[in-house]
């Protein structure tokens, strides 16, 4: 039944420690053909890096997690378009309410139940999209978290200058300030948008929005001068063409 009216498939993340309900709903989510296999991970401060990357439709929060409860980090992010709260503690729904969540599926799960729940979320998602005339919108997060120590740091992308390699970590120099993070500067480059973030050198990537200048051998961000690796010396400048940029 829940099937008319529905033309694409959603993306659903599950935030839950214990694999048992995760392989539950999994389940669940397979039955219906309108859903795709879901995401998941165990904790908020993965919850919020998948968040903060791909477009999720439906986010089935777990409240009691090991780094943060599901109000903590729905509190954080918004970057769902429907959120289905889970718990074994059914006193904790009206919290949740308060935070615009659309159902709160009790644990141990029940088939009907959850079909209940997705068919108040495919409610709101279709009803918000009846009443905003459709329009051509990039999906594209002009932001993303890391690790910095034992918090988790929020970079929107055009407050970052450039980062540089630091042995496991990298630093990143922003407007506000130098920030290093858990990850190696490898890392960041294969999870950064490209059109947006270049890598000059083995130990650097830069910000193309705030370039300055660029020669042959160097270039600026704002007032910082970096060399251009030998190595990547033909790929940052056919990158800089490609993006309408060239030197001299």
């Amino acid at each position: 039944m829940m099937e008319a009216g529905v033309r694409e498939t959603y993306q659903s993340l599950i935030v839950e420690d214990e694999p048992i309900f995760t392989e539950q709903l999994s389940q669940y989510i397979s039955r219906v053909n309108f859903l795709a296999p879901p995401a998941s991970c165990t904790s908020g401060i993965d919850a919020l890096q998948v968040l903060a990357t791909t477009p999720i439709d439906i986010l089935f929060l777990d409240l009691a997690l090991t780094d943060m409860t599901g109000l903590d980090l729905l509190k954080t992010t918004h970057n769902a378009r429907a959120v289905v709260v889970t718990s074994a503690h059914h006193e904790l729904a009206v919290d949740c309410f308060d935070l615009d969540i659309i159902d709160f599926l009790p644990k141990p799960y029940d088939f009907n139940r959850f079909l209940r729940a997705l068919s108040r979320v495919m409610q709101r998602i279709q009803s918000a999209t009846l009443v905003i005339e459709p329009k051509p919108v990039s999906r594209e997060k002009e932001e993303i978290y890391f690790k910095s120590g034992r918090r988790l740091e929020r970079f929107a992308y055009s407050d970052i200058l450039y980062m540089e390699a630091y042995g496991l970590y990298t630093k990143i120099y922003t407007f506000d300030g130098t920030f290093a993070v858990n990850k190696r500067i490898s890392v960041l480059t294969e999870e950064l948008p490209s059109q947006r973030f270049v890598r000059i050198h083995k130990s650097y990537i830069i910000n193309v929005d705030h370039l300055k200048r660029l020669e042959s051998k160097q270039l600026w961000i704002k007032a910082t001068k970096l060399p251009i690796g030998v190595t990547y010396h033909p790929i940052v400048h056919k990158k800089m063409e490609l993006l309408g940029i060239s030197a001299n």
